[in-house]
């Protein structure tokens, strides 16, 4: 499976480094920018209620909000891409990609403390309205020091775990 890779590396002060590399791909890219990001806490929130909370309340006027809320995660899905793929080398290399996404898995390579900095799940292509999580074959996270023992919350802290787990319709239906 073709795959490219996000790296992303904290600089300090909202300050991020993204090197953008493909591996066994035809069409090859090494593609560094680095940027200032911080997302809002309203809209931390806004996401966290729309994931978390809003399935169990679809009663009126949650409807409008959630909606109000899927237009700002595409906005802001749209700014992250545009921070990345801002040259037109990178403009190029994404506009010969993107219709064969299907195929490619996507890795997002992080540290521990900036794991959560960036909502790289609302990455989406302006262009195309293609949100990249849901429509490359694989969408992963992963970190440079997974062998670093990580640090346990402490008692007070509030600790959220969203675990999912999916197989493809062919086998549920077709190879029981």
């Amino acid at each position: 499976m073709q795959t490219i890779i996000l790296q992303q590396t904290e600089l300090g002060d909202d300050r991020y480094r993204v090197r953008l590399t493909t591996r066994d791909c035809a069409l090859t890219l090494e593609h560094e920018v680095e940027f200032t990001y911080r997302l809002d806490p309203q809209d931390q929130e806004a996401i966290r209620w729309y994931l978390e909370e809003y399935l169990d309340k679809p009663f009126e006027p949650n409807p409008e909000i959630a909606a109000r809320t899927e237009q700002r995660m595409a906005a802001l899905g749209e700014e992250l891409f545009e921070k990345i793929f801002y040259t037109k080398r990178a403009e190029r290399w994404w506009t010969r990609v993107v219709d064969d996404l299907t195929d490619y898995r996507v890795e997002v390579v992080t540290g521990v403390a900036g794991a959560t900095a960036i909502p790289w799940e609302l990455l989406r292509d302006p262009t195309s309205e293609t949100t990249i999580a849901l429509h490359a074959a694989e969408f992963v996270r992963s970190h440079r020091q997974a062998r670093v023992q990580p640090r346990i919350p402490e008692a007070a802290e509030q600790l959220r775990i969203l675990l999912v787990i999916c197989g493809s319709f062919a086998d549920r239906v077709g190879n029981p």
